[in-house]
């Protein structure tokens, strides 16, 4: 479903790739950063009208744009940008004013799920010594069921 001409901050939304429990993330682009250079692919995640409202998942999306923030490892998406939905004419469906998003590295390798079932432990090993502190600054659980539902993750092909 091609829209017209949604944004968000730099980032033009294309379409929505996925849909959880607390919100849409959507495939977008960005203008490219130097002439010549194809749009930078980016995944925007904007937490749901329900979720914004409820303080407790607000608390979480905000401490899930922290934590990737203060997370540098191949592995992990870098984080672009993060922001508020305006109150604007010609929002998607779904996308309220107010409701909290961040913009991200597209990853479009599958899921995580997808991507553990043969090596769900080596995997989990590898993310936990990536990033020893992350999940006391609350990035992820370490579990892979919870790091797909709460933090983008980009893995080697």
């Amino acid at each position: 479903m091609r829209l017209p001409s949604s944004h968000l901050g730099a980032f033009t939304l294309e379409e929505p790739i996925a849909t959880g429990g607390m919100g849409v993330v959507w495939r977008g682009s960005a203008p490219a950063r130097r002439p010549g250079e194809a749009p930078l692919t980016v995944a925007v995640k904007v937490l749901s009208a329900e979720g914004s409202r409820e303080p407790t998942q607000r608390a979480a999306f905000l401490n899930e744009v922290r934590a990737i923030c203060a997370l540098d490892h191949p592995n992990v998406v870098t984080l672009f940008d993060a922001g508020e939905v305006p109150d604007a004419p010609g929002l998607p469906e779904g996308i309220t004013p107010g409701s909290p998003w961040m913009a991200m590295e597209y990853a479009d390798q599958g899921t995580l799920v997808d991507r553990t079932q043969a090596r769900h432990w080596e995997v989990e090993r590898r993310l936990l010594r990536s990033a020893p502190g992350a999940p006391r600054r609350g990035a992820f659980r370490p579990h892979p069921a919870a790091l797909a539902e709460h933090f983008g993750l980009v893995f080697p092909a």
